[in-house]
């Protein structure tokens, strides 16, 4: 049995803090004082950028076959195939400027050395760099370009450390994670301490026939997100964030995503997961979701905040519905905050194909569309507020019925 809920409110003024349209290069982040994830009931849900406070991040022991998107940074240097630990990674260093790009390349000691040909290629065409790795390696990606773009062919896993950078490709993907000869390993997606960074794609993309290119970062492999500092990722072209797997963050990062007109914000096939940090989507258009995945939804920390003044596409089918949240399978919040506002009526707020359990946390949901819609809702913790109202429900409804 399905359920949703659905409100007839008075007029919401949805409006973001700051100018949302405005993506300025490697801006610096506002000074704004740390605050931890508190909720005020409000008929107003506002982007809000304020780093939180008193975040901590555990790692995990890494041992052979665990699940990956638990992995962290700290555990790169583990081999999964042998079980051991490696002595060290190498490193490309990028520079892009203007319509150029430099490249610098240091082995495991981090000593300036020749190009090692047998840990990867590297070929460059103005400010578009293609490497294609044969070895674990760390990316690290500084300057700014309008013309530009990194991409990735590996079938190990591998770090891209933003460190300070703005790339901007008019014809296609910033960040591009191709699958290597043996396929496709996981992303660890570092935004380093207290820089900040910028990433847009194009609104023409120049695929090469036989690969996929969705969106302004893509990715075919797993893609875990962590570090200290602020990542704003527009598109205008396609959706903001893809991956063909899952995307994990981790407790730190302060990200802004705004997809274009009628695209997703973060979209990906295996599920999304957040532990921690500050995450801003921001969309428009016919049928947008903030988070659209075929996957599992896991949050366990962090906020959690989706502004959508999208409309439904003229039709039928249920992929032309706009959703701050769609959720194919299980939906499970544990702890954090999770703020949505739909504010037309043709727009809703969260929908989950399956059960939709709050273990924990904070749901607001500003909606004058459908603001709920599940197979089934449990409510064992925390609370849902929805338009002003706390929503009570202590177990399966289908089981009370």
């Amino acid at each position: 049995m399905r359920h949703s809920f659905l409100y007839i409110p008075a007029l919401f003024a949805i409006t973001a803090c700051g100018n949302m349209d405005d993506f300025p290069e490697l801006a610096a982040i506002s000074e704004q004082e740390e605050t931890e994830v508190t909720v005020n009931l409000t008929d107003t849900i506002r982007i809000n950028e304020t780093p939180l406070s008193g975040e901590v991040e555990t790692v995990p022991s890494a041992t052979a076959g665990e699940d990956g998107y638990k992995d962290f940074v700290e555990n790169f240097l583990y081999d999964d195939d042998s079980g051991t630990w490696d002595d060290g990674v190498k490193t490309l260093e990028v520079t892009f400027t203007d319509d150029d790009a430099t490249y610098v390349f240091k082995n495991k000691n981090g000593k300036v050395k020749e190009l090692d040909t047998s840990t990867l290629n590297v070929t460059t065409d103005g400010a578009h760099i293609t490497v294609n790795a044969y070895k674990k390696m760390n990316y690290i990606l500084n300057g700014y370009t309008t013309n530009g773009s990194f991409k990735i062919y590996s079938d190990k896993k591998f770090i891209v450390t933003l460190n300070g950078v703005s790339i901007t490709n008019p014809s296609g993907a910033a960040i591009n994670c191709q699958k290597g000869e043996d396929g496709g390993k996981r992303c660890f997606l570092v935004v380093n301490d207290g820089t900040s960074n910028y990433l847009c794609d194009g609104d023409t993309y120049n695929t090469p026939e036989g690969e996929d290119e969705k969106g302004t970062i893509f990715s075919e492999g797993k893609v875990c997100i962590s570090g200290g500092g602020y990542l704003n990722v527009k598109s205008v072209g396609k959706h903001a964030f893809v991956s063909d797997d899952y995307v994990y963050l981790h407790k730190g990062p302060q990200i802004t995503i705004t997809p274009a007109a009628g695209y997703d914000g973060i979209k990906t096939n295996d599920g999304v997961h957040i532990a921690g940090g500050v995450l801003n989507i921001s969309c428009s258009g016919y049928a947008s979701k903030g988070i659209n995945t075929e996957g599992n939804i896991d949050i366990s920390g962090g906020r959690t905040t989706i502004v959508s003044n999208a409309l439904t596409a003229n039709s039928d089918d249920d992929t032309s519905k706009p959703y701050c949240i769609k959720c194919d399978s299980t939906f499970l919040i544990s702890d954090g905050a999770l703020l949505l506002s739909a504010s037309n009526e043709q727009n809703n707020g969260i929908k989950v194909k399956q059960s939709l359990t709050v273990d924990g946390g904070t749901m607001v949901i500003v909606s004058a569309g459908t603001p709920m819609s599940y197979d089934s809702l449990i409510l064992n913790s925390g609370v849902i507020y929805v338009n002003n109202e706390e929503l009570y429900k202590t177990k399966n409804e289908d089981e009370e019925n």
